[in-house]
């Protein structure tokens, strides 16, 4: 049994090993070299972990993490920062990061999962925020209603050429296809600008694919670049007709009906041909309204807020993962009650400044001093998840801040004995951030990898792969914008904040409950980690209320919108 500072943890004898590392050591440490080169070690890691861990609590090694052990997991995450950036084989932003051109994923209702740098520039669409789609001209949004239509009933109708409105170019255009990234996801509609320059890989495709002549290649250069056969006969100094005869001869020979079709035709040649490739678009506030403010050691932190302007205030802490932007029925019906939602990026998360001290410090100073900032007294807050432990930290230093509090999903301080009936990969994690062992480290850094080779997606559903119900709501359509800029926040700057957070699982923050400011929880029926019985002896000890939301898991936010709003609108009517 795994040993702890609370003495009904602390194991009675173990014995000596006086050895400089065990046998079970050794494949933890090649696993972690071999993520370095194949990011598919990462179960063989875990694996090894496993074995190390129950060694551990059957008391035939002394450590859960040797000096041996430590000293390579340092150098392997060191080496880990020198890696070049992965590109994308598999997943969503595959579509997005090897293109030069805008280019964006959303969802059938316009819902921006994945966009990149291009795009975010060009027409200010942001990961997590509907897009408008006011950049695409209306006779082709029709068309676009058509290509969802398809994908809704598994039609023939799979991709579509847009004309990009308020564009002085003619031949300014977008290709719309739809797009099955996974198993887990929903059917998608991948939007590319074509407005790749031409390269020299087009004129080859056009000669050895449809026999066009030199001559016609560079016709067909020139009407992309200039859009009109009489510039096109100016510049080569010949007349209008015998260009249109050259036109004819190419259309002929590639099939196209006509300069539209031809356009088209070079567009997605330039765009499947282009060379540079655009990177991820950065974090940016999905609600368009991030502000930021200095605390008193004057660290950078950001704000944003949701619901009635100049309501009622209330302040919603984000957990490690959930990211803070709730579902629009919630948001819908906070505004209709007179309620404003202020949002905490806490320190390393987005574009906050990062963490000074460890994740709770960080997290109650920034918490006390937006509250100065907005002058809040009395103020509901609310926490997802782990994001209300240093809510209640913060509402015992300064009684008045906050008169009730909220958990949008359950928590309790978990103990070494909660780990045992946990998945693979969360009790290794759980366990080695327990003992703040530097091969968590190792784990973090193997996991961002693998979500930038295989997107975030691919790891999210190795994650709940023993939740169906978290697993269900993460990938559900209407959710999965909000996934993807959740996840954007996590890492917009490194794995650093992640980490540290994971020691909010294990911190006791019971002494620090008070009936001045009482806690509700809403606890998800099948939560895999934070198990309704768990919360249920907290309120037996009198130290909250709770209630269970049916058929929902650890992801309460995202399963159940309806019982979150009805919740945090019931706790201002209290």
């Amino acid at each position: 049994m795994m040993d702890s500072d609370p003495p009904i943890w602390r194991s009675a004898s173990k014995p000596n090993n006086t050895k400089s590392f065990s046998v079970d050591e050794v494949p933890i440490m090649e696993a972690g070299y071999r993520l370095l080169a194949e990011p598919q070690a990462f179960d063989e890691l875990i694996a090894a972990w496993r074995d190390r861990i129950e060694a551990y609590e059957a008391s035939q090694v002394d450590t859960l993490e040797s000096e041996q052990l430590a000293r390579t997991s340092t150098i392997i995450t060191s080496l880990f920062g020198r890696l070049p950036a992965d590109t994308p084989e598999q997943g969503i932003e595959q579509y997005t990061r090897n293109l030069k051109a805008p280019a964006l994923v959303m969802t059938l209702n316009n819902q921006v999962v994945a966009a990149n740098e291009a795009v975010a520039d060009r027409f200010g669409v942001v990961v997590g925020r509907q897009t408008g789609l006011e950049w695409i001209e209306p006779g082709s949004c029709s068309e676009l209603d058509k290509l969802r239509r398809s994908a809704r009933i598994k039609g023939n109708q799979m991709q579509i050429i847009m004309q990009l409105a308020h564009t002085p170019a003619t031949n300014e255009l977008a290709e719309a296809r739809i797009i099955h990234v996974s198993a887990e996801t929903a059917p998608m509609i991948l939007v590319r600008v074509l407005a790749n320059p031409w390269n020299a890989r087009v004129s080859r495709m056009l000669n050895e694919a449809f026999g066009l002549t030199e001559a016609e290649v560079e016709i067909a250069r020139m009407l992309y670049a200039h859009s009109d056969p009489a510039q096109v006969a100016e510049v080569r100094g010949t007349s209008l007709r015998t260009v249109r005869n050259q036109l004819q001869q190419i259309f002929d020979k590639t099939q196209a009906s006509g300069q539209v079709e031809l356009m088209r035709l070079i567009a997605l040649l330039c765009a499947n041909t282009a060379d540079q490739a655009s990177p991820q678009a950065r974090w940016t506030d999905p609600l368009g309204r991030e502000r930021m403010f200095q605390d008193r050691h004057g660290r950078n932190l950001a704000y944003s807020w949701m619901g009635k302007e100049g309501g009622r205030p209330a302040l919603l802490i984000h957990g490690p993962i959930s990211g803070y932007v709730l579902a629009p029925e919630i948001e819908a019906a906070v505004t209709a009650e007179g309620i404003q939602i202020f949002t905490l990026c806490r320190p390393g998360f987005g574009n906050s400044d990062p963490g000074q001290g460890d994740a709770l410090e960080d997290g109650v100073n920034a918490i006390l001093a937006l509250a100065e900032h907005l002058d809040f007294r009395d103020c509901l807050g609310i926490g997802l998840v782990n994001g209300v432990i240093p809510l209640i930290e913060a509402a015992a230093r300064e009684p008045g801040r906050f008169s009730r509090l909220l958990g949008i999903g359950g928590t309790f301080p978990l103990t070494p004995a909660d780990l045992k009936g946990l998945p693979p990969v969360q009790r290794t994690v759980f366990a080695l951030a327990h003992k703040r062992a530097k091969s968590l480290e190792v784990i973090v850094a193997a996991g961002l990898r693998l979500a930038r080779r295989y997107g975030v997606e691919f790891v999210l559903a190795r994650a709940t792969a023993a939740s169906q119900p978290d697993r269900e709501a993460l990938f559900h359509p209407d959710n999965l914008a909000r996934v993807m800029a959740s996840a954007s926040m996590v890492i917009a700057q490194d794995e650093t904040a992640f980490t540290r957070d994971l020691s909010l699982m294990f911190h006791d923050f019971l002494p620090a409950l008070s009936p001045t400011c009482p806690l509700h929880m809403l606890v998800g029926e099948f939560d895999p980690i934070f198990q309704p019985v768990g919360v249920g002896a907290m309120a037996e000890a009198g130290l909250c209320t709770y209630e269970i939301v049916p058929g929902a898991g650890q992801f309460v936010y995202y399963s159940a919108p309806d019982q979150v709003a009805e919740a945090i609108c019931g706790a201002f009517a209290q």
